[in-house]
């Protein structure tokens, strides 16, 4: 019998039962998330700007060198909360309970979205399962250096791969690899650490105004990787979606043919 399905590949060439499941996801799921995620993280770089303007109103001051060092700025900034009583200690207070709020909403958002995706991509063949890929990034320093070229990079490959084996969409469609990789590379960056034997920090924060605007461009491209993984995960989705309606459609129309005869 025919294929009902034109882009599927010839080795899978109906839907399986968990096929069938992952094409359960609501219409615009994916795309929801990923609208979810960005609100989130502007919500927390505009906390992180609330808090560091109260810092700049506030008694701080840096070290003998003329810089804030990590260090020394932590240790200041529990003194600080907990005696000064002028208007900056509202603004360091409200933006320190609102980027841990939106952080670990958006991260929770981030690791559901990362794991419907893989879902969405699974086979037969496929050694990484949606647990696997999401519960590996929980391992210390193996997430770091080796985990999140996988789970991450790694799957904008099987995204763009899986499209590409079923004609779903066209080389410009395709999901930029770039944004991920460099999105890997900053997380090794801004959570490794160095000590010159007077002050140990990590390398985005040799200066303590540096934190801010490397946080923010940690942000951007976490926002720029989780939107391609709506944008994409949604064309999949759509695509399982109407796969599943086929097959559907195939096994009633054979059902019919054989009560008739």
């Amino acid at each position: 019998m025919m294929n009902p399905n034109p882009y599927a590949s010839p080795e899978e060439s109906y839907l399986t039962v968990d096929d069938q499941k992952r094409a359960a996801y609501p219409s615009g799921a994916f795309r929801t998330l990923a609208r979810w995620y960005v609100a989130l993280t502007v919500g927390e770089i505009l906390m992180i700007i609330i808090f560091w303007a109260g810092l700049l109103t506030s008694p701080l001051k840096p070290t003998s060198g003329g810089r804030f060092t990590v260090k020394v700025l932590n240790v200041q900034i529990q003194n600080y909360i907990v005696r000064a009583s002028d208007p900056g200690t509202l603004m360091v207070q409200i933006g320190a309970v609102g980027v841990t709020v939106f952080s670990l909403s958006s991260f929770l958002l981030f690791l559901i979205l990362l794991y419907r995706c893989w879902r969405l991509v699974q086979h037969k063949h496929e050694k990484i399962t949606p647990v696997k890929a999401v519960g590996f990034l929980f391992i210390p320093f193996f997430n770091l250096f080796y985990w999140n070229f996988i789970a991450i990079a790694g799957l904008v490959r099987r995204m763009n791969d899986f499209c590409h084996t079923r004609n779903i969409d066209g080389p410009r469609d395709r999901i930029h690899p770039a944004f991920a990789l460099t999105l890997c590379i900053l997380l090794i960056l801004s959570n490794v650490h160095f000590s010159d034997g007077t002050r140990d920090t990590h390398v985005f924060a040799a200066y303590a105004w540096m934190i801010p605007y490397a946080y923010i461009v940690v942000q951007f491209f976490y926002m720029r990787v989780v939107w391609d993984f709506g944008k994409k995960g949604e064309v999949i989705r759509e695509f399982l979606e109407n796969y599943r309606d086929a097959e559907e459609a195939r096994n009633f129309a054979e059902i019919f043919h054989t009560s008739r005869e």
